[in-house]
């Protein structure tokens, strides 16, 4: 887990005084790093050289030998490497992400699928946003990341896991993040969003030619 808090007087100070680059403390955490070196052994395994020149591999390892920081919002939060990856991402209502959790726990412990990256728990208020995943509901997301190979292909290992979850997820009541992937055939749109039919309706009075449409909207909307 992640926490931040604002920066004491001396962490400010401290921070100045080394040109205002990311501070990392001394004192490092270790509890990761067996974890961390058996998700980069199947990463490895699975991506047959590694696409990017390793970024992948940067996106994991950067968990090892943990340590508290000192920076400004972009420097402690916009960690971000982009490589080529598919990654899914479904809301759970968060009432239910500890009885959701154990499940995906016991999945786990019995199929033992192959991960490339450690599963990414997000938590957020209620939205009002009619399409919105968290609309009407506090949601936890459940994140899942697969890697391409350097020769563009994906493991089917790494395929198998990711539909697995998301079913499992999708049974679960969950709701797709709309800007990552997801297999829409799991999904009963308009019983997940009780607006749904509203939103349709306010679409057709105010863009009647579909002018802010395009091939993903249409074929989900119409």
């Amino acid at each position: 887990m992640w926490t931040a808090n604002e920066a004491t007087d001396d962490e400010v100070a401290r921070y100045r005084a080394g040109g205002s680059q990311l501070v990392e403390y001394a004192t490092t955490d270790t509890s990761m790093n067996s974890t961390i070196e058996s998700t980069l052994q199947h990463l490895r395994d699975d991506s047959k050289g590694v696409a990017d020149n390793g970024k992948s591999l940067r996106t994991v390892s950067r968990f090892r030998d943990f340590t508290d920081v000192t920076g400004d919002i972009y420097q402690v939060f916009c960690k971000g490497i982009a490589t080529p990856q598919i990654n899914v991402e479904i809301g759970i209502p968060l009432a239910q992400a500890g009885a959701v959790i154990r499940k995906i726990k016991d999945w786990h412990a019995e199929t033992r699928p192959r991960m490339h990256y450690p599963v990414i728990l997000r938590c957020t208020g209620a939205s009002e946003g009619w399409l919105s995943p968290s609309n009407g509901q506090d949601t936890c997301y459940f994140g899942f990341v697969v890697y391409y190979a350097a020769d563009g292909s994906l493991s089917e290992e790494g395929n198998s896991f990711l539909r697995a979850v998301e079913r499992a997820l999708a049974e679960e009541g969950g709701r797709p993040h709309w800007g990552k992937y997801f297999d829409e055939s799991l999904y009963d749109w308009p019983a997940l969003y009780p607006q749904w039919e509203a939103f349709r309706r306010v679409r057709e009075a105010l863009d009647p030619d579909h002018r802010f449409a395009n091939a993903f909207t249409d074929a989900l909307l119409d």
